[in-house]
């Protein structure tokens, strides 16, 4: 990930800057398909919304099933609380992280590594993800973020409830999420790793 255009920014500017407001924002950036377990997030967001109407479920991307979504939210009578951005050019994409203060990826079965999480984990914001894919390897329950089962939107609802009471543990996870970025998942990391790897095979 590029972990200079992912960085910790100011919340209050990032949200003036994309004219977004809440409480509470809530993040996924997710292609719009069955997989990626959007219905499951929106059902978590329901009940968390109702007990914090002021909250914001933000959902960036588009696809197939964007149409399905927006008669879901319309349904469940969100509107005002669920935003459905479509696409979202890489540089502004950042600001929608800075804006959060949590990023979700409610994936069902079928994931596998996706680069979302790690921009999350580089913007020093926490993770909820589901137990599907690659990605459980480096989300580790409390440090960084929270790994719950997929089809769950109960699970999914009660770390956002844990989360939204406890300011310090949302900034606390957001951190160490950063410093796994800076250690292991940057370009120059992943260059140093690769010429080492090429020099040995020269020798």
């Amino acid at each position: 990930v590029d972990h200079r255009l992912f960085k910790p920014r100011s919340k209050e500017k990032a949200r003036k800057r994309l004219c977004l407001s809440g409480s509470f924002i809530i993040l996924t950036v997710r292609r719009l398909v069955y997989k990626n377990g959007i219905n499951f997030l929106i059902d978590a967001f329901v009940k968390f919304n109702k007990e914090n109407q002021d909250s914001k479920l933000i959902i960036v991307g588009k696809g197939p099933d964007k149409s399905g979504i927006e008669s879901i939210v319309k349904r469940k009578g969100l509107n005002n609380s669920v935003i459905l951005t479509g696409f979202v050019p890489d540089d502004i994409l950042p600001f929608y992280y800075n804006a959060s203060d949590v990023f979700v990826l409610p994936s069902v079965p079928g994931e596998g590594f996706p680069l979302t999480v790690l921009e999350a984990f580089a913007s020093g914001i926490p993770v909820i993800t589901t137990k599907c894919g690659g990605v459980i390897e480096i989300v580790d329950n409390e440090i960084n973020g929270f790994v719950v089962p997929p089809f769950s939107s109960e699970r999914i609802y009660e770390k956002l409830k844990l989360l939204h009471k406890n300011f310090r543990m949302c900034k606390e996870l957001g951190f160490n999420g950063r410093k796994l970025i800076e250690k292991s998942f940057t370009w120059d990391f992943h260059i140093k790793k690769l010429l080492n790897i090429y020099k040995e095979l020269i020798k």
